[in-house]
């Protein structure tokens, strides 16, 4: 359990009391319009820091890799290239599955691809350019493999047969990682809360329809990395990543989970922005819980 009283940068809001019948659906990862003007408002900030829509280029979002794991996890490698910034997200069924990787800031995306793939596989090339490690062993393992700009199919990969380095659990004990929709906000809390060293986060283990949060704790934080995790309850729910851009915030990519599922995504850039993540239930008939971090 979090001891609330020991940190400063958490902010544990009351919960949305909302109550129907589960109902579980397939996940789904990919892009969607977004309605920026709907997803702007008064979040409580100074004024001057009001959203606007204004003539900014957009930000292409381009697919790298996805892999359907054994386990039923489905994994995916975003690039956007205006900006220098790596995704990965991951869903899996509450209950049934575990992240595949811990909340560790200094894991980067390519350490991981280079995990779940074959080492016959290509690297992507933006992994390479915008979000390549310190560590030699991993750089010259990257090196034994042919660079291409993305991998149009999807990769199958057996969980058994992956070779994960040590690593801190996920939020709780990640031996007993067992959430699922019939658990509260306690639980939640245990499964998932856990900053790692967080400049900002919010552990949001209420029921919530919509939530929105910055990286901002009394004053704003330009950060490289923005991380969401969020279980999904009674409903769809759409999660998207927002930079801020001098004028106002453009979302990075949004992706949908399906009641009865977690996701968790990070966004890494080569540059400092302030930062968003907004949580939204698609029909406004179940809940979610989330936990959310701004990193350097």
């Amino acid at each position: 359990m979090i001891d609330k009283t020991t940190q400063p940068n958490r902010i544990f809001p009351e919960p949305h009391p909302i109550t129907e019948d589960t109902e579980l659906n397939e996940p789904t990862l990919g892009l969607q319009a977004q309605d920026l003007a709907s997803f702007l408002g008064d979040t409580g900030q100074p004024s001057e820091l009001k959203d606007a829509v204004d003539n900014v280029p957009e930000v292409r979002v381009m697919k790298l890799a996805s892999f359907r794991l054994s386990n039923g996890n489905t994994v995916e490698f975003v690039g956007l290239p205006e900006i220098g910034e790596i995704g990965y997200t991951e869903i899996g069924k509450s209950g049934k599955s575990k992240p595949t990787f811990s909340l560790d800031r200094n894991f980067t995306t390519l350490e991981q691809f280079l995990i779940l793939s074959p080492e016959s596989t290509s690297i992507p090339r933006m992994l390479l350019e915008f979000d390549s490690p310190d560590n030699k062993d991993v750089l010259i393992a990257a090196r034994t493999r042919d660079v291409v700009d993305a991998i149009p199919e999807t990769i199958e990969v057996k969980v058994d047969r992956l070779v994960l380095p040590s690593q801190p659990a996920f939020g709780g004990n990640q031996e007993s990682f067992d959430w699922d929709c019939s658990k509260g906000a306690s639980e939640f809390e245990q499964s998932f809360c856990n900053g790692s060293g967080a400049i900002v986060e919010f552990c949001d283990p209420g029921r919530w329809e919509t939530l929105i949060r910055n990286s901002w704790n009394g004053k704003w934080h330009k950060c490289k990395y923005s991380f969401a995790l969020a279980a999904v309850c009674q409903d769809y729910a759409d999660v998207t990543h927002y930079w801020w851009n001098g004028t106002s915030w453009r979302p990075r990519y949004e992706a949908t989970i399906p009641a009865g599922y977690w996701m968790w995504s990070r966004y890494k850039g080569i540059g400092k922005y302030r930062r968003r993540v907004k949580y939204n239930t698609v029909w406004q008939k179940g809940y979610l819980r989330a936990y959310t971090a701004f990193h350097n």
